[in-house]
C-alpha cells in the first residue's frame, strides 16, 4: 500500500512578507524527497499556491518513503499572500518530528528555516 499524502504548514507572523524577484539561480541542490531534510541540510524548493488547500505547496511532488505522510513546517517565515507566482525558497532543515503512526502510516513533520525567498516570474 502506497500512501501519498503531503501538506505544508506555514508558521506565519501577523503580516505576509513581500518577496523580491529572483536573480541568479541558487547553487543549492533542489529538494526532491522529504526524507532528504536531515538536520543541517541546505536545499531549495519551488512553491506554488494551491487553491484547494489554500496553502503554498512544492511545485513538484516530493518523494517520500512508503507508508509515510510528510509535511514541511516553515519556522519563523511569513508566507506571502496567495499568488500565481512561483516562489523559490532556500532552506535549512532543523528537525524531523514524529507525529505518530495511524493505520500503518508514519506521520512526520520536517521543520525548516528559510534562508532566502524570491519570486520566479
Amino acid at each position: 500500500m502506497l500512501v501519498v499524502c503531503s501538506w505544508l504548514t506555514l508558521v506565519v507572523g501577523a503580516e505576509a512578507q513581500r518577496v523580491p524577484a529572483c536573480g541568479a539561480v541558487s547553487s543549492l541542490p533542489v529538494l526532491e524527497r522529504y526524507d532528504a531534510l536531515v538536520p543541517g541540510a541546505r536545499v531549495r524548493v519551488a512553491l506554488r499556491w494551491d487553491a484547494t488547500s489554500r496553502s503554498w505547496q512544492p511545485a513538484t511532488q516530493l518523494g517520500m518513503p512508503f507508508h509515510h505522510a510528510s509535511a514541511i513546517e516553515f519556522v519563523g517565515w511569513s508566507a506571502p499572500a496567495e499568488s500565481a507566482d512561483t516562489i523559490e525558497v532556500e532552506l535549512e532543515a532543523m528537525e524531523r518530528v514524529s507525529n505518530g503512526v495511524r493505520e500503518g502510516t508514519f506521520f512526520f513533520t520536517y521543520r525548516v528555516r528559510v534562508l532566502s525567498a524570491c519570486v520566479r516570474r
